[in-house]
């Protein structure tokens, strides 16, 4: 039976997850409503009707980056989709998006992206359905022989399509993966190889029946992860074992900066 103590502190912890969360949220959303505005720490701290070292570290502890590195991440997807849906020269893009200089707007695109912008809008102009793609993409049909993470992929519910698992380095799907496997839906993986390290294992699944345009755009994709708590991956040790549940993307959730397909296609071709 619970004490009265027990329920009185079980009810503050959860009163104080909301606050967190509802912090967080506002913030979001205030990032997503002015995403070419300057953004200081004390501004979004504002926004989120907080104070700024508070609020800096709910953030940080509650979603595992930073609000600058979160507000990064929207403006260059914010840029990913100008640069595939419009006309915009890259500089246009690089303004809409918030960036004051081409050229770090250029290298930090290419960074994290894993293409340059022009790059990114000639290769999405080159597919017109998902089968197209994965034909530059094939599964692995090679066994991995030593892999450093393997496991499986399921969904919240019934699903069909391509997934991206992959090795990064933070947790957020940006720059090209250490290592990456590509499914042809949900199932067993095996990673190949990675350096030791502490990695973080994501996968994103998208349906069959959704144009190329919203893989690379993260419409109605699907993601999961390994957890908060990174992969520890150690050559000559046994591979890490994951499971990863595939679900739809939350508000707090950052965005997949990545161009995974087409940049795995780039290289493989």
């Amino acid at each position: 039976m619970q004490t009265q103590s027990a329920i009185t502190s079980y009810s503050g912890r959860a009163s104080t997850l909301e606050s967190h969360q509802n912090v967080i949220e506002r913030a979001i959303l205030a990032m997503h409503q002015n995403i070419d505005q300057s953004f200081s720490l004390e501004g979004m701290a504002k926004s989120a009707m907080c104070s700024p070292f508070h609020f800096n570290r709910v953030f940080r502890q509650r979603l595992g980056l930073t609000p600058s590195h979160f507000l990064s991440a929207l403006r260059l997807q914010a840029a990913k989709r100008l640069l595939l849906t419009t006309s915009l020269s890259v500089i246009d893009v690089c303004f809409e998006a918030g960036y004051n200089s081409l050229g770090s707007f250029t290298t930090r695109f290419t960074q994290l992206v894993g293409i340059p912008p022009h790059r990114l809008r000639k290769l999405g102009s080159s597919f017109k359905d998902m089968e197209q793609l994965l034909e530059k993409i094939p599964a692995n049909s090679q066994p991995v022989t030593k892999p450093s993470v393997i496991g499986n992929v399921t969904a919240d519910h019934d699903f069909q399509g391509p997934i991206f698992v992959g090795l990064f380095r933070e947790p957020i799907p940006q720059s090209a993966p250490v290592s990456c496997s590509v499914m042809h839906g949900c199932g067993h993986f095996r990673l190949p190889a990675a350096p030791d390290g502490a990695y973080f294992v994501f996968a994103a699944g998208q349906p069959w029946s959704d144009p190329v345009l919203s893989i690379l755009l993260s419409d109605n994709i699907l993601r999961g992860t390994s957890g908060p708590v990174p992969v520890l991956v150690r050559q000559g040790a046994p591979p890490r074992q994951v499971e990863i549940t595939l679900r739809r993307q939350h508000l707090t959730d950052p965005p997949i900066l990545m161009a995974m397909p087409l940049l795995i296609g780039a290289q493989k071709g």
